[in-house]
């Protein structure tokens, strides 16, 4: 009996040529990382922020980052000096916590409680922990 292939990532028809074409001007570029982010995407944010959260932020404001942890050590030089205590809510990604300590920032953390099978801040604590 003949069978007919059926999973997820069969290419048995041919590609459309524009994609072809697409992906071959794009490899002729020596770099393969992050390197273009189209307008849409930042009106796509933009709009996330304001639809989930109320906030209006220019598209202007968004600074592109190849990673969290390049954005967060970004962040981390820009507004603080070495030496100045950082706060992480934890349990938190691992080398998070890592770029605070090798920016020479002391780290400071507020275990969040674990309740009812989530995370919880808990505010007393919190504004102990923030005190130091």
């Amino acid at each position: 009996a003949e069978s007919i292939p059926m999973w997820v990532a069969d290419m048995d028809l041919p590609c459309a040529p524009e994609i072809v074409a697409a992906l071959r001007r794009r490899t002729e570029h020596p770099t393969f990382g992050y390197t273009y982010q189209p307008m849409q995407i930042w009106e796509a944010v933009r709009n996330w922020l304001l639809q989930q959260h109320n906030w209006e932020v220019d598209v202007d404001a968004f600074v592109f980052a190849p990673g969290v942890v390049t954005a967060f050590a970004a962040a981390l030089w820009a507004v603080t000096e070495p030496g100045d205590t950082v706060l992480l809510m934890t349990p938190l990604y691992r080398p998070l916590q890592k770029a605070v300590i090798g920016a020479g920032r002391l780290l400071r953390e507020h275990r969040l409680e674990f309740v009812d099978g989530h995370y919880k801040i808990n505010p007393i604590s919190l504004e102990r922990d923030l005190k130091g």
